[in-house]
């Protein structure tokens, strides 16, 4: 009897640690998540801040396969952003929606031309998971959206879709923008400019390589992503192209239909 109740006793007390353990873990990962989706986050919203635009632009990330509503805001709205900014930057860390979700409403980039007209390494700014700023900008859209394009933001905003890093890399977009050419230079001492990017084809290696979108042929993949949706790269989640939405209105009823980035 006394050794069935020390074996039940051991046996409890493992479950109870398994328990904690994983809680911890999870509280952990969840707390580690947070941290790298505040930090980018903020990068974003420092830039957004200092941006001096003489026509800004946004656009409303939601589509897959056609091209995402774009509209040009005024420097007062422009100046209404960054109030906001003030406004709620010391509060990202609460209440963070982190979400898999990846159909459907990404997010809100701002940028100073039109896509089709960015420069190369120009910034564009990602707004999510903030939704003081993100309801403000679809309301400069509301005349530009339809209805249930309207609606199905409002659904989902504050939320932030997970971002995945490629295995090994923890750098930001800005570190890998630093280290893009000495990671050329390591792969091929003669690495041409930027104006491969613009040369056909783009032979990659014959080896199977590490996806790093950031320095994977001269960073080709990330600099030409507003000229070429068919570069195997989302912007959003960092990561391969996700599959997409397209909300159609017939009148009676709405249709999402899922398609490719390709």
């Amino acid at each position: 009897l006394e050794q069935t109740l020390s074996l039940m006793a051991n046996t409890i007390s493992l479950i109870i640690f398994s328990l904690l353990f994983n809680s911890l873990l999870s509280l952990n990962l969840k707390n580690n998540v947070n941290t790298v989706v505040n930090n980018n986050r903020e990068k974003s919203l420092l830039k957004l801040q200092k941006i001096k635009c003489q026509q800004p632009y946004v656009t409303l990330n939601v589509y897959s396969g056609r091209e995402n509503p774009q509209w040009s805001i005024n420097l007062n709205q422009m100046r209404r952003v960054k109030i906001i900014i003030n406004q709620t930057r010391y509060n990202l860390g609460k209440n963070n929606k982190i979400i898999k979700r990846v159909l459907g409403y990404q997010g809100f980039t701002v940028h100073c031309h039109p896509l089709k007209k960015v420069r190369l390494n120009e910034d564009i700014m990602l707004v999510n998971g903030v939704p003081k700023i993100e309801h403000y900008l679809l309301s400069t859209g509301r005349r530009y959206l339809k209805q249930s394009i309207r609606n199905h933001v409002r659904k989902h905003l504050g939320e932030v879709t997970m971002i995945q890093q490629p295995p090994g890399n923890n750098q930001s977009k800005d570190d890998n923008d630093n280290n893009t050419n000495n990671n050329n230079n390591n792969n091929n001492n003669n690495a041409p400019s930027n104006t491969v990017c613009s040369r056909v084809p783009i032979v990659g290696p014959d080896v199977v390589p590490l996806y790093n979108p950031y320095s994977d042929n001269y960073g080709c993949f990330v600099r030409m992503i507003d000229y070429n949706n068919c570069y195997a790269y989302d912007i959003v989640t960092n990561t391969f192209p996700q599959p997409g939405i397209n909300i159609i209105n017939d009148g009676s009823h709405h249709t999402i239909a899922i398609s490719s980035r390709f």
